[in-house]
């Protein structure tokens, strides 16, 4: 029995003692005898007042409703006090034994109310056993029959109301698809698990889980066939957890898991890579096979937030984290957190080192693989943080990326980097300087780098912009044609970390391309992994035929050059050759690499590590 309805029905009742205690006294002072036993009357009307103070205070407790059977029977009794102390003349008050029935009967206990009816017809019968009475006799049975009747279609009515409000309250909380706890259902219980782990001293783990891709899946094949499969991941979910987990679909392609009762973090990240292998396995759809990826957020209670609000927030800044860096699941950490206090503060830092130019550049030089002269750099942006010290590039670029402070950093980049290797020894070197997706989707990005380099006073060809594949592919048609403007000022475009992003050799045949930099994870594993190997192979092939040239990243053994040069790799940067270097240390390190003669075309010859 919901709680609102057992606290209306014993307000009720308790109404209805308080009239029954007015009829008491209206009884004697407005019936034709008003010399009846006119103490009784008084009695029962104390009575009845405080059987209804009795239920108002049961109501205020929120008391059980099962209370209502003393009450009841009380309710009886009193009645037949009346009648008695009226001596018969007040008997039309029979019926009122009706009232204690029908409210029994909100107990939806069949043995209960039977009690009760037979209660009443015990005290209504009592008059027969002085003399025989054969109308009476029929009016008893016809107030039986109406307390029966009454009962019973008042169990009824009450059993559809709860039925059916059970069903409303299970809609209001599932999901209507899948038939998971909605986001109202799943905050709930959340709350629930964070009051739990507060006594027992546990950690609790809010997840959300992103379908990667899910669209593609509705426009190829239809909403019907992405909920089909919303419905089968749906089943899958659970199997991975306990039964005191909870999964969620938050709307969408958006789930969410609850774990309860944690002992350590790690416990939380192992459920979720067992998730992303679930998720990951194939899908068979209408006679196709899906495969799907997913990308997963945690946070931890108490670890990353002591409320629901601040959970789910915090899981859903790790989910596009994750997302961002497809790494299947990130767990929640507040540097990278863009609404967290130092987050902020960082970036004010950052936007204030802009403006002021406090970056520092570090090069990284490219050797050609074959004659092993120094051909190039790598322009290395480092954040010297007067507090924090170096801060590393990975942390602080990201937060450009995400606060638009990228397109001021690439700005000063260049400004810096055109001018210092100006005023360098260094001939015929060119310097690559990374783009973002906020340059390429900037139509006067084109122009700016004109009129830096004519302000520099550099060439257009030794000028290299490296972008990455999934800069492009975040707007392929857009890109292609602000690299073509770019590509017709002269200055050389390079495809950086090849391999590792979603472009297409259709996408790769149209763009203006000068350069492919093949990603270090590949060229790191070449010697280890047969698969690596053949990608790098691929690669160089591709991109010769092609006409493009080749730069291999993270070279770091002497075996990978040797590798990499009977391969015909155009040229090599890494730790083999040297670190990013400040201009003046790059000078001291070029005159190093003369002198020690590294320069020839004898590709036996190895090469010294770098200091």
């Amino acid at each position: 029995m919901p709680g609102d309805l057992d606290h209306a029905i014993f307000r009720i009742a308790a109404f209805t003692f308080w009239s029954l205690s007015s009829l008491a006294i209206l009884s004697d002072y407005l019936g034709p005898d008003l010399h009846v036993n006119y103490v009784g009357a008084w009695a029962v009307a104390i009575w009845a007042d405080i059987g209804g103070l009795v239920c108002w205070i049961l109501a205020k407790r929120r008391a059980p409703l099962i209370l209502m059977l003393p009450l009841a029977l009380s309710g009886v009794l009193m009645i037949t006090a009346a009648v008695f102390f009226t001596d018969g003349v007040h008997s039309h008050l029979w019926v009122l034994y009706v009232v204690p029935v029908i409210f029994t009967a909100a107990l939806l206990e069949s043995r209960l109310t039977a009690i009760v009816v037979g209660s009443a017809l015990l005290a209504g019968a009592t008059p027969l056993l002085m003399s025989w009475n054969g109308p009476y006799f029929r009016s008893l049975l016809i107030l039986a029959a109406v307390m029966t009747l009454c009962a019973h279609v008042e169990t009824r009515l009450l059993r559809v109301a709860i039925e059916e409000g059970d069903r409303s309250e299970y809609r209001a909380l599932h999901d209507d698809l899948t038939g998971l706890p909605n986001r109202t259902l799943f905050y709930r219980r959340v709350r629930a698990a964070i009051t739990a782990a507060e006594v027992a001293r546990s950690e609790v783990a809010v997840l959300i889980i992103d379908l990667d891709h899910f669209k593609e899946v509705n426009d190829t094949l239809g909403h019907y066939s992405g909920d089909l499969l919303l419905q089968e991941l749906s089943t899958r979910l659970p199997h991975v957890l306990r039964t005191s987990d909870t999964v969620s679909r938050l709307g969408g392609d958006e789930f969410a898991v609850l774990l309860t009762d944690l002992a350590t973090s790690a416990a939380a990240e192992s459920v979720a890579q067992q998730l992303l292998v679930t998720l990951q396995e194939p899908l068979q759809l209408r006679g196709l096979g899906i495969n799907l990826k997913a990308s997963i957020g945690l946070a931890l209670y108490p670890l990353d937030g002591r409320d629901v609000d601040s959970l789910m927030k915090r899981a859903d800044i790790a989910m596009y984290r994750a997302k961002a860096e497809q790494r299947g699941y990130s767990h929640y950490a507040r540097n990278e957190d863009p609404y967290s206090k130092d987050r902020l503060a960082m970036i004010e830092d950052l936007r204030r080192a802009i403006e002021r130019d406090d970056l520092v550049l570090h090069y990284q030089p490219k050797v050609d693989l074959d004659t092993r002269r120094f051909v190039g750099v790598e322009a290395l942006v480092r954040w010297p943080d007067p507090r924090r010290g170096f801060i590393p590039p990975a942390e602080f670029i990201s937060l450009a990326e995400h606060t638009g402070l990228i397109r001021g950093l690439t700005r000063v980049v260049l400004r810096r980097a055109l001018r210092e290797i100006r005023e360098s020894p260094f001939e015929n070197v060119s310097v690559a300087v990374n783009i973002s997706v906020h340059d390429l989707l900037d139509p006067q990005f084109p122009a700016e780098i004109k009129d830096q380099l004519r302000a520099a006073g550099i060439p257009e060809d030794r000028l290299v912009l490296e972008v990455t594949e999934g800069a492009i592919m975040a707007d392929p048609g857009h890109a292609r044609l602000v690299l073509s403007a770019l590509h017709e000022t002269g200055v050389q475009i390079a495809l950086d970390d090849f391999g590792t992003g979603y472009s297409s050799l259709t996408h790769l045949r149209q763009l203006p391309v000068d350069e492919i930099k093949i990603d270090r994870s590949f060229v790191g594993q070449m010697l280890k992994e047969q698969s690596d190997r053949v990608i790098v192979e691929s690669i160089i092939g591709l991109a010769h035929n092609l006409g493009l040239r080749v730069v291999a990243e993270g070279v770091e053994t002497h075996e990978s050059w040797e590798r990499l040069a009977e391969l015909r790799c155009d040229s090599a940067q890494g730790l083999l050759i040297s670190p990013g270097l400040p201009i003046t240390a790059l000078v001291s390190w070029h005159e190093r690499w003369i002198a020690a003669g590294i320069v020839t075309r004898d590709r036996n010859e190895r090469l010294p590590r770098a200091s």
